[in-house]
């Protein structure tokens, strides 16, 4: 495992991905509607030569891509010069008053200290990114009996609060627009660059982050890490790293990114889940993954997810471990000197990925 402590964290500012693909002009118009939401004001006048309807629809998506801290914007409304088409206001609905935001608000910086637990200055930015991304597994159900309830009541209130920072941090329930924003938030708080993607996955369309770790970009998706979920049916209990610090090409086995904003080529390894934690096997063997298990049990981690460099590795590794019962030799070696295992155990094949999730069972 790699133990390097980088920190280029500095709290505070932290860059906004999508307006630094805005030309000048719009940059200005970002600014003064970002401005008007802000301030939850009913209406910002405009005044520039060559701003039209649709240059007002990618503002409006960027600042809402760049800013999870304003999750009070329900809609609003362009206006156009009916003989230049040139943008002269933009009017908002907010779905809060100023009061009902600043009580938001204030629950929202109590319950910050849950999602900041055990993360301190200490840490390298790999550790506290680790740390965020378990403390909202831990915290959070990905809430599927709300968003059904308000689909048939067609309630874009209850689905709007869901998706937003304030359904996570306080309400603990979220769809993966809310995962992805409160990510994006607390890690952006704590200086770390981290942006919000929207995007298609075989699941429907979806949202998930990219972020930037000791000077590389990865992809990252909070949400398919929660195995939790409000209807038990589709619940269980554990958390996946497979899209914890991906490259590129690892993502499009699952996940399109949309190309607006422009979406970088990640390729950097070094921060990978996988790789940083030494799960990453290039050669079977027993006695390694053995060595890996049992370390991890040692630190009362009961869950082990083994990652398999190709395709041809992960077949003999599969065939090892569970047709050959590698996985039941390595459980009566650990209970050798001590029975701390229940002779059981479960796992969950990931073969488009090569992952081998083992689950333990503690003896009571």
């Amino acid at each position: 495992m790699n133990n390097q402590c980088v920190r280029n964290r500095v709290e505070g500012e932290y860059p906004k991905y999508a307006y630094n693909f805005l030309p000048f002009t719009l940059k200005c118009v970002y600014d003064d509607l970002k401005y008007g939401m802000l301030m939850l004001k009913e209406e910002i006048q405009l005044d520039y030569p060559k701003v039209y309807y649709d240059d007002i629809l990618k503002v409006v998506r960027y600042i809402e891509y760049d800013s999870p801290e304003i999750f009070w914007l329900y809609s609003y409304m362009v206006y156009s010069n009916p003989q230049s088409n040139v943008v002269t206001k933009v009017s908002f609905k907010h779905s809060i008053s100023k009061a009902t935001l600043a009580r938001r608000q204030r629950k929202i910086e109590k319950s910050m200290k849950e999602f900041l637990k055990s993360v301190d200055a200490s840490m390298s930015d790999y550790e506290v990114v680790k740390q965020v991304y378990q403390n909202i597994i831990a915290l959070v159900d990905y809430d599927s009996v709300g968003l059904e309830k308000s689909e048939k009541k067609n309630s874009r209130k209850e689905v709007h609060t869901l998706a937003s920072i304030y359904g996570v941090l306080v309400k603990k329930k979220a769809i993966c627009a809310g995962y992805a924003k409160a990510t994006q938030y607390i890690l952006n708080r704590l200086g770390i660059e981290c942006a919000y993607v929207v995007g298609d996955t075989d699941r429907g369309s979806h949202a998930f982050n990219l972020l930037k770790l000791e000077g590389d970009y990865y992809y990252m998706d909070t949400t398919w890490g929660d195995a939790s979920n409000t209807k038990k049916s589709k619940n269980r209990e554990g958390i996946d790293y497979d899209h914890f610090c991906v490259t590129t090409k690892e993502l499009t086995l699952t996940h399109k990114p949309d190309s607006d904003p422009p979406m970088p080529v990640c390729v950097a390894k070094k921060c990978n889940y996988h790789v940083r934690e030494g799960l990453l096997f290039d050669d079977v063997s027993i006695d390694k993954v053995e060595s890996v298990i049992k370390s991890r049990l040692e630190r009362g981690e009961f869950y082990v997810s083994l990652k398999f460099a190709n395709d041809a590795l992960y077949a003999s590794a599969r065939k090892l471990l569970v047709d050959q019962g590698g996985v039941h030799k390595i459980v009566d070696s650990v209970n050798l000197a001590r029975k701390k295992l229940e002779t059981t155990y479960q796992y969950i094949e990931k073969k488009g990925l090569r992952i081998l999730e083992l689950f333990f069972k503690p003896v009571k």
